[in-house]
């Protein structure tokens, strides 16, 4: 069962504050804006815009399901900036979102949550 953190990123009508996810992450907001597939201007002027939002919803599900199995919100973030995933290559996650393959880290994650080696 997911936690509540995770439901609630997985929820539509959850704000999610891209200013936050970018100190969390150590990155700049434009270095966030290029990772999700956005203009720096749309998180910069319209942070909570549909687009925005849709865009950070994956980012925000991989860093809180990998925390949730780690126990660390540190281990996540250290996982998705710097571990490549060596089943789709050797690019880390981070590299598979700004590519447009969230969806790929997100079913690598739910493979080994559910017990599948990766």
């Amino acid at each position: 069962m997911l936690n509540p953190v995770v439901q609630d990123i997985t929820a539509s009508g959850v704000t999610l504050d891209a200013d936050a996810i970018a100190r969390r992450l150590a990155i700049s907001l434009s270095e966030l804006a290029a990772t999700i597939g956005v203009s720096r201007n749309t998180l910069a002027a319209k942070p909570t815009s549909a687009k925005a939002e849709s865009a950070l919803r994956p980012l925000a599900k991989i860093i809180a399901l990998v925390a949730e199995a780690t126990g660390s919100m540190d281990r996540a973030v250290i996982w998705f900036k710097y571990n490549p995933i060596l089943s789709l290559g050797t690019k880390t996650p981070m590299e598979h979102v700004r590519d447009g393959h969230a969806d790929w880290v997100l079913g690598h994650i739910e493979n080994v949550l559910n017990g599948v080696y990766a």
